[in-house]
């Protein structure tokens, strides 16, 4: 029994080598080169999307660079004209300080001016009343005692007066 045991395991063994060998003559024959296909069709569509990345990394990189160079400059170009406009802004704020200076003066001048117009008005006005009184004055003053000697001396008060107001108004 043994031997017809043995016999077996041998049927056996050749039986599934050679099941074994027509299985690795199929998988050689039809699934190998399939799956070598595949593999090296995925392979090549990797390698293909790889350098396609690649490109794309690289095209955003230059992108980036420039973006950060007109980003740099855009800085650059704000912080020009924040500085124009600084230096603009202090020569407007000197050129209407001056400005207003100038006409302040130009007020305080006219006022003076006018000041100065009303005094001599108001000066005239009352060398004028003067006048008047001095010869109202002299004409009572004449009128009650007249003598020749009066009359004299009165009018070279009213005289000396009259210069006096008009050495006044001179100076």
């Amino acid at each position: 029994m043994e031997e017809h045991g043995g016999g077996e395991f041998i049927k056996t063994l050749v039986f599934t080598s050679i099941n074994f060998i027509f299985y690795v003559f199929i998988l050689l024959k039809f699934v190998f080169p399939k799956l070598k296909d595949s593999v090296e069709r995925s392979k090549s569509e990797m390698l293909s999307e790889l350098e396609s990345s690649k490109k794309r990394l690289e095209e955003a990189r230059q992108i980036y660079n420039k973006a950060l160079e007109k980003r740099k400059s855009a800085e650059q170009e704000k912080e020009k004209i924040k500085s124009e406009i600084e230096e603009l802004t202090e020569k407007e704020c000197e050129r209407i300080r001056k400005s207003a200076e100038m006409y302040s003066k130009s007020k305080v001048e006219e006022i003076n001016r006018i000041i100065e117009m009303r005094v001599q008005e108001k000066k005239k006005e009352l060398e004028k009343y003067a006048f008047q009184l001095v010869l109202k004055l002299a004409e009572e003053k004449i009128l009650r005692v007249k003598t020749k000697e009066d009359e004299e001396r009165f009018l070279k008060l009213a005289l000396s007066k009259i210069q006096e107001l008009k050495s006044n108004d001179r100076n």
